[in-house]
């Protein structure tokens, strides 16, 4: 686990992939990110985002299309927290 902080409970969860599954996990920074105005790249814009990936996808091109969307939303803003994210879609 990442970010674990002393004294929370995190509960625990098992998940079955099946070939063609995948999963994308990130860091706040991807949906925190801000542009100009400081409005916030959101949950819900990366959802919708990640709804438009054609299920033949690789795991590179769905983060290269997050990482060139985050960062057209921030434009010139500066970047105010990290941008982390790992893209897996197994194969079976």
């Amino acid at each position: 686990m990442m970010g674990l902080m002393e004294g929370m409970d995190f509960p625990l969860r098992k998940l079955q992939l099946n070939p063609g599954d995948s999963l994308f996990l990130y860091t706040d920074g991807v949906t925190e990110a801000m542009d100009e105005e400081g409005r916030l790249f959101s949950d819900e814009k990366l959802e919708n985002l990640l709804g438009t990936v054609p299920a033949d996808a690789e795991a590179k091109d769905i983060l290269t299309l997050v990482s060139e969307a985050v960062k057209g939303h921030a434009g010139n803003a500066e970047q105010s927290d990290d941008v982390t994210m790992l893209g897996l879609i197994y194969k079976g």
